[in-house]
């Protein structure tokens, strides 16, 4: 298999570095991960891929100095950005530096479509993720809707006459949490159809009323980062809970939502109403087959990445030499 360089700056991907290289390791591949790398390293082991990961756009210097270093080198380099950074801030002269990109969902993989290189979706490796006493989901059960800042983020069509809900602010800093908790009573005046819904700002709320009703979590109204789909991710997990998506959350795992017998993938259009959810499947996949399934398809990306820079190689070779 390949020995492989993961390389990252920001401090918040320094656990999914860490989650990687146990991953990739258990497919064979030697990986190498020090949040302290510097390009030297490249001069003292050869590495067949750099794999840089970066939630910002452009490049940083050391980031970019490591991928010209591996050019140097012919070693191949690839890119992977798991945040909502557009493409175009990449100059020209750091798109020539990069053999391959990743992005974290769909519409960010659409912007790639000028890019004639290999491209591909990964939103990450999750941790292993423990179970929690929950109830089935059914058409009784208690839904979600998270939030991060405001309670503008709320779908606008929403018309719940029996069904309890929940507004989670848990995700929210402790500024944004006193705001919600200032406008609440103005939303609920504002949405007189929806009077059975409720305000908490802790997820431990959640997990002890998920012990007597099925949980059913929304997130199609949310615009997500990859850090952001992986947390979801284990939510669902954990409390067997029906998760909704949207269409970019659902691409980040789209293998997972073609098992599913019965699931829904909305759009900013849909119209929640009482029990719109009875008859979806539950969210009864382990993080270990999850992870099987993302580390296979990036080694097969390594292997095809790596592939194409060797054959690009030797036919350069060539034509110097004749």
């Amino acid at each position: 298999m390949s020995k492989i360089l993961l390389v990252t700056e920001d401090k918040f991907l320094v656990p999914q570095a860490e989650l990687m290289v146990a991953e990739l390791e258990k497919n064979g591949h030697v990986v190498t991960f020090s949040p302290s790398s510097h390009p030297l390293r490249l001069l003292k082991k050869k590495f067949d891929t750099v794999h840089l990961l970066t939630q910002t756009l452009p490049l940083k210097s050391k980031q970019y100095l490591f991928a010209l270093s591996a050019q140097a080198l012919g070693t191949s380099v690839v890119l992977s950005l798991f945040n909502r950074s557009v493409f175009s801030k990449l100059s020209r002269v750091q798109i020539k530096s990069v053999d391959a990109l990743t992005t974290f969902n769909l519409s960010q993989y659409n912007q790639l479509k000028l890019f004639n290189k290999n491209k591909m979706i990964f939103t990450g490796i999750l941790p292993a993720v423990k179970l929690v006493p929950s109830a089935t989901p059914d058409k009784n059960s208690i839904v979600v809707f998270p939030i991060f800042k405001s309670l503008a983020e709320l779908p606008s069509k929403m018309n719940f006459t029996t069904t309890a809900f929940i507004v989670d602010a848990s995700w929210a800093t402790m500024e944004d949490k006193k705001s919600i908790k200032r406008h609440w009573a103005q939303w609920k005046k504002d949405n007189p159809q929806n009077d059975k819904a409720v305000l908490t700002t802790q997820w431990s709320t959640i997990d002890q009323i998920a012990k007597d009703q099925g949980l059913v979590i929304i997130t199609s109204h949310l615009s997500l980062s990859a850090t952001q789909i992986l947390q979801f991710c284990i939510k669902a997990i954990s409390h067997r809970a029906v998760w909704i998506p949207n269409k970019d959350q659902a691409s980040a795992y789209s293998f997972v939502w073609n098992k599913l017998e019965s699931r829904l993938v909305l759009s900013d259009e849909f119209t929640f109403i009482d029990h719109f959810f009875h008859g979806l499947s539950p969210f009864e996949f382990t993080s270990y087959e999850i992870n099987e399934v993302k580390a296979n398809e990036l080694t097969r990306f390594y292997s095809r990445v790596q592939n194409e820079k060797s054959t690009y190689a030797n036919r350069l070779s060539d034509t110097i030499n004749t």
